[in-house]
């Protein structure tokens, strides 16, 4: 029975192993396609990267009964807009109530932490709640006017967690209750949510982020390569400008 166990155990670990190297090739081999970028520049390669792992992510949602439409890729002013400022990547089965951000996980900084813009305009000096009530203060991701919904890829490349944004925003209110509602230096919570002041790259305003474990907030996840629905419908779900209301 013990050579058994080990016998299996054994086993196991090796499935685990094979699966992973499968699930890794599969993003590998759908991200090079066969296609050269080299003649593009740094910025044209890195959003043919960002689109390609897009589209991976989304096909493999598919397979598992998640449907994120795109707007019509004709419109490519409304396009812009929805990736470049609102940082939408498409709609929750089609509902205009249900935006969606998909979040790729490249760099080893940070892990499989979701950034979260808290307060933009910070002063460490006074409490995080105070500035909040100053809606010119609330960061991007606190208001929540845009994304309803984060797509999260581990670093691994195994796992699509699915993240509702309240779920983000309670874990960051959590985490600066337990800083004592004060943050003037970088705090982990007893979560992992890392609170750090640092400075807007865009605007060189002071800003507050969190840092957020995509799986401790994850209201699903999907292993990649193991959807058992075949899309009827492609990669590329795409609503029509009338479904979108364009005129």
């Amino acid at each position: 029975l013990v050579r058994a166990s080990h016998i299996l155990s054994f086993a196991i670990a090796i499935f685990n192993k094979i699966s992973y190297r499968y699930c890794m090739g599969n993003f590998k081999q759908f991200m090079e396609g066969g296609q050269d970028f080299s003649h593009l520049s740094k910025e044209d390669r890195l959003k043919q990267g960002k689109d390609q792992g897009e589209k991976f992510i989304k096909n493999e949602l598919l397979k598992h009964g998640v449907r994120i439409f795109t707007v019509d890729a004709g419109n490519s002013s409304s396009m812009q807009k929805l990736d470049m400022i609102d940082k939408i990547d498409g709609y929750l089965d089609g509902k205009l109530s249900e935006p969606v951000q998909i979040k790729l996980r490249k760099t080893g900084r940070g892990g499989d932490d979701i950034a979260y813009e808290i307060v933009l305009g910070y002063d460490p000096r006074v409490p995080v709640m105070q500035q909040l009530q100053n809606p010119r203060n609330q960061g991007r991701d606190f208001k929540g006017t845009s994304v309803k919904h984060y797509f999260v890829m581990n670093q691994s490349e195994t796992e699509i967690y699915h993240i509702p944004a309240d779920m983000l925003k309670n874990a960051a209110m959590q985490a600066i209750q337990e800083a004592g509602g004060t943050v003037r230096s970088a705090f982990r919570s007893g979560t992992g949510v890392e609170l750090r002041p640092t400075t807007d790259n865009h605007s060189g305003l002071p800003k507050l982020m969190a840092f957020i474990p995509a799986q401790s907030v994850a209201k699903d996840h999907y292993t990649i390569g193991q959807g058992s629905i075949q899309p009827t419908v492609g990669v590329n779900t795409v609503m029509s400008k009338k479904d979108y209301n364009i005129a």
